[in-house]
């Protein structure tokens, strides 16, 4: 049949030089379906030439098509009869799959989903007896709802897409959330190289920066047991100058309308009053402003003594 619907695709299609059938194409979906029920109308009035007629059926003069078949079938009893709900007939006919349990909710292709079961055994709590996954089914034209269900009982639950899934996900395919997902994983990789390139230059600004540190260290002379004593009170004094130093002291008022952008380059590039002092002057200076600090520290705790 697919050779002559326009549009229908080729072997050839994904050659080089090979026809875009996509061109061709007249069909929508509702005359698609339409030819397609047709096909099976006439298929199932077709003489089955292969089909091994038993003797009740020649006798009775049964032509083997599909439909006399089944017609016969079902006149002698030979047919499975037994009728079930068709909400449960329809469970059989969707496709199946496993979403697993997480504390987020029931997770399917990323979209969470809520369960009544769920909450009522604390599967979310990650309870020693929670299950690890459940069977489901769902519909790959809306992916708003799937279904638990028992494969033994083919009783099953609705359980519903959650507001954080839905709120971009609501009303999706399963072959549009495919294409987002192929997208997705195509613009992760896009950007591996440069990933890769930003943790070396990162191994290497922090392995400077350690490198610096060991070198400093080296220029002091080692701590005595009074100074490994005195370091949480050193620490404290640090914080409290850090403190100092860093901390945003915003003024709520206008005083003009000047919104010249500050350029932080060429902020950063200026040197700074410690840059521009030597080593020695540098610790001098905060050598000085630690032991002041401190001694008011001191003074602080005799008064409250």
């Amino acid at each position: 049949m697919q050779k002559y619907v326009p549009g229908g695709v080729r072997k050839d299609h994904q050659q080089r030089g090979g026809e875009d059938y996509r061109k061709n194409a007249v069909l929508n979906i509702r005359e698609f379906n339409q030819m397609i029920i047709k096909f099976i109308l006439g298929y199932n009035n077709t003489v089955l030439q292969s089909f091994s007629m038993s003797k009740d059926m020649i006798d009775n003069q049964i032509v083997p098509t599909p439909k006399n078949i089944w017609d016969y079938g079902a006149t002698m009893k030979l047919l499975f009869t037994t009728s079930i709900p068709k909400e449960k007939m329809m469970l059989t006919l969707l496709p199946k799959d496993k979403a697993s349990i997480q504390r987020g909710g029931i997770c399917f292709k990323k979209l969470y989903y809520s369960s009544e079961t769920g909450m009522r055994e604390n599967w979310f709590l990650r309870v020693s007896n929670a299950p690890k996954s459940v069977d489901i089914a769902y519909d790959p034209r809306n992916l708003n709802k799937i279904y638990i269900y028992d494969k033994k009982t083919m009783q099953f639950e609705t359980c519903n897409m959650l507001q954080k899934s839905l709120k971009d996900y609501k009303d999706i395919s399963l072959d549009e959330l495919v294409k987002i997902r192929s997208t997705e994983c195509k613009l992760k990789k896009l950007k591996n190289t440069e990933n890769i390139s930003i943790q070396i230059n990162t191994h290497h600004h922090i392995k400077d920066i350690i490198d610096n540190a060991v070198k400093q260290s080296k220029m002091v002379a080692p701590l005595s047991k009074d100074k490994v004593k005195n370091i949480p009170l050193n620490k404290k004094v640090e914080k409290t100058i850090i403190r100092k130093e860093e901390f945003f002291n915003l003024n709520p008022k206008i005083r003009n309308n000047d919104n010249t952008v500050v350029n932080l380059d060429e902020y950063n590039s200026k040197p700074s009053y410690n840059d521009e002092m030597s080593y020695e002057e540098h610790e001098k200076k905060h050598k000085d402003e630690m032991d002041a600090l401190l001694q008011n520290i001191i003074f602080s705790n005799e008064d409250n003594k």
